[in-house]
């Protein structure tokens, strides 16, 4: 069994890595040297919405090359850029960011230690940051109004947590999270922690207390081959939604089910027919009145009512190159979507379903106060 765990958790990491890899900008002149460009966030505010990013461009000193950049780009509600991109930090790990104004907070690596610090009109509150965790491998960051949830794994299949205030403090110790392996989700909301993850021809979600105590954890679909697809989750207020693809004989229909309160499943909903794939990226969100899919290979979007019924009669396409969702935040009643592919775009939907053109996070390139390596 602990085989077939490493088995399928190094099949799971060949995906996340799957999503990454359209990123990648390669000089074939330079070996070994890239110029990286993705989105490691989107947070809401009051005038719209700012984009994290980094930019790892190897190009500019062939000898020491610049430290990667974490970047900020603000965008109006209707995805434009509202000013010039500004430089946060040097991003030397992994990193994340997330929360909504005014718990904003940033979490990355140094070395294999995972610090944390609050942004406070663009500047980090701690500029070394504060420690969480040691040996951290794969960390994420999901925030929910005034706290967040640190997350990162100790080896192949043992995934910690631990509850964030506002400035970074632990609220909790560090607790385990149910076994399992990526491609995974996890969201922070009034329930609690949801976190959906694969086990061996398995997909399971678990419903955690901010003290670490198991509420649920239940099973939602068997059988599934040994290399899983992503997942995506939404909660609407009272129940959790999860998306994934379900291998079937002749198709690969991307499916839904919904988990109530109580763990209690609904049968699975057919959200779409006859996926191309099973290496699709997804992101999910709920707007209060709609739900939002959005999905890669190739990009696209589909909107849902409250019952998972299709607003719109088919996924309609995204003209973004090799794009795979990063995530979507709930902006007023939009959508904002950010997108990592050959270069990192954002787009809006609008509640009535219309989608604005693409827009570069590094969309100001040549103006003398855009932040350049």
């Amino acid at each position: 069994m602990r085989i077939l765990k490493v088995i399928a958790f190094s099949i799971a990491t060949f995906i996340s890595i799957f999503a990454v890899a359209g990123d990648l900008i390669a000089n074939p002149d330079s070996p070994g040297r890239q110029d990286l460009r993705y989105i490691v966030g989107l947070v809401p505010n009051e005038e719209g919405f700012e984009a994290f990013w980094i930019h790892d461009n190897q190009f500019v000193n062939p000898v020491l090359p610049l430290y990667p950049r974490l970047l900020r780009t603000r965008f109006t509600a209707e995805g434009l850029v509202r000013e010039s991109t500004l430089a946060i930090r040097e991003a030397l790990g992994a990193t994340k960011v997330d929360g909504q104004s005014p718990n904003l907070q940033v979490l990355w690596t140094v070395g294999r230690a995972l610090v944390v610090s609050p942004i406070v009109d663009g500047v980090l509150k701690f500029p070394e940051g504060k420690f969480v965790a040691a040996y951290a491998d794969f960390p994420d960051l999901i925030c929910h109004r005034s706290e967040c949830v640190a997350s990162w794994n100790i080896g192949n299949v043992v995934r910690q947590a631990v509850v964030l205030d506002a400035n970074g403090n632990p609220r909790s110790a560090p607790f385990s999270l149910p076994d399992g392996f990526p491609p995974s989700a996890l969201t922070l909301d009034e329930s609690g922690i949801f976190y959906v993850r694969h086990t061996i021809g398995e997909l399971r979600a678990a419903l955690i207390s901010r003290d670490g105590t198991l509420k649920y954890d239940v099973s939602l679909t068997r059988n599934l081959p040994l290399r899983p697809a992503t997942v995506a989750t939404a909660f609407n207020g009272s129940r959790h939604v999860v998306v994934f693809v379900e291998p079937a004989t002749n198709s690969l229909p991307v499916r839904a089910v919904a988990v109530s309160d109580n763990g209690s499943i609904s049968e699975p909903i057919t959200l779409i027919r006859d996926q191309k794939t099973d290496l699709v990226l997804f992101a999910l969100a709920w707007n209060g009145n709609s739900y939002l899919l959005a999905g890669s290979s190739p990009s696209f979007i589909q909107r849902f009512d409250a019952e998972l019924l299709p607003i719109d009669p088919s996924p309609r396409s995204v003209s973004v190159l090799l794009g795979a969702p990063r995530q979507i935040r709930v902006v007023g009643t939009s959508f904002a979507i950010g997108w990592n592919g050959f270069a990192p775009f954002v787009t809006v939907v609008s509640a009535d379903g219309q989608i604005s053109p693409p827009t570069a996070v590094d969309a100001l390139p040549r103006r003398r106060n855009a932040v350049r390596h």
